[in-house]
């Protein structure tokens, strides 16, 4: 168990360990783990992540951890992946292959302590899946090779994240279609579906406008109003 104010966790291992230090290679197989945290923002409830890795090795020589295959769930999001860590006593170097299976975003906000703004379509923001290769150091986290399907539109693409001054976030986000009326906030009364997506879609550039942000975003098709759109960007 441990406290870092304001949050608490604690963990649970199970698994077997191979030593060799004359070589210099020492490897587990934890057949299951569970890490639980709480307080700050979290909900009274807490989040928890279960899971088992196998062959999470480190090889003393080169300073490396490899994780040939990890799989679990975080605040229930299935996910699986592999990995390395280089430098890992020095300058940790962290690449990971990540994916998860599909899941809810609403009950994944909700596991985290937030809840996500409601729409016009009770049904959108069902289903999401991620797959992406995540790099990170002391200069930065970065996403390559993203592949998204939230709904029915399906998206690939990169995101950089600098720390320190390194420049700001670049997102690079090629989607093949939307259907905007979906996600637009429940109507008010009165106020017709196309002024709701032209408020909505201000709104939106307004505030991405005020960011220090390097993007690039890409739609194939996209319907909002009742109108098609081809090749926004």
């Amino acid at each position: 168990a441990a406290t870092f104010d304001p949050w608490s966790g604690h963990g649970r291992l199970a698994g077997k360990a191979r030593l060799d230090p004359d070589r210099g290679h020492y490897a587990i197989d934890l057949e299951r783990f569970t890490l639980w945290a709480g307080g700050g923002g979290l909900p009274i409830a807490g989040v928890e992540a279960t899971g088992r890795i196998e062959n999470l090795a480190y090889d003393f020589e080169a300073d490396r951890v490899r994780i040939a295959r990890a799989q679990g769930t975080f605040a229930g999001v299935a996910f699986e992946g592999q990995g390395t860590i280089a430098e890992a006593t020095t300058d940790p170097a962290v690449e990971l292959q990540l994916q998860t299976a599909p899941f809810a975003p609403g009950r994944f906000a909700e596991a985290l302590g937030f809840e996500l703004p409601a729409s016009a379509d009770p049904k959108a923001l069902a289903r999401v899946r991620i797959a992406a290769t995540v790099l990170a150091n002391s200069a930065r986290l970065e996403a390559r090779d993203l592949a998204a399907e939230v709904d029915d539109t399906r998206a690939r693409g990169s995101v950089f994240l600098p720390f320190a001054a390194g420049g700001p976030p670049r997102v690079v986000l090629a989607a093949d279609r939307i259907d905007l009326d979906r996600y637009l906030p429940p109507a008010a009364t009165g106020k017709p579906a196309a002024a709701r997506a032209e408020a909505t879609l201000e709104a939106s550039l307004q505030a991405l406008r005020k960011l220090d942000l390097d993007a690039d975003i890409t739609i194939d098709e996209a319907h909002a109003a009742g109108a098609r759109m081809r090749g926004l960007r």
